[in-house]
């Protein structure tokens, strides 16, 4: 067994992959990959993206709970196409408010600290028009 330390999954069959190791057996790795493509897609960097989606898996509140559901239900194998399909399934899915009040969530329950939080919520702003929808 390994740990990916930024990722922090636990994979016992390994396939090398250019972000780490992705597990056979666990989606939460695809889960963690596909999260960090798309939060790459508004300039977030790695460095913000992991801690974020270690806050989410980790946290408690229903907002949580409902974003990881709805981001579960958009894995599909990794390629071009799909990747892209999620990124579109992401953006109807999960509005930018619910992505704002998911932080806030993470920041009372100190699973995320301020400073990252407020980064992350700038790189959402910036993919959002005047009226608080995805552009």
């Amino acid at each position: 067994m390994i740990r990916d330390g930024r990722w922090g999954y636990k994979q016992s069959r390994r396939l090398p992959h250019p972000r780490g190791v992705l597990s056979l057996e666990d989606p939460r790795p695809r889960l963690a990959l596909r999260f960090a493509i798309c939060t790459q897609r508004w300039g977030l960097p790695e460095s913000l993206s992991a801690p974020w989606w270690r806050a989410i898996t980790h946290a408690p509140s229903p907002r949580c709970q409902a974003l990881r559901t709805e981001w579960g239900q958009t894995v599909a194998p990794l390629t071009p196409r799909a990747i892209e399909d999620s990124y579109r399934t992401f953006q109807r899915a999960i509005s930018p408010a619910m992505l704002i009040a998911t932080l806030e969530d993470l920041v009372q329950s100190q699973a995320l600290s301020r400073a990252k939080a407020s980064k992350i919520e700038e790189a959402i702003f910036c993919q959002v028009d005047r009226h608080g929808h995805w552009r």
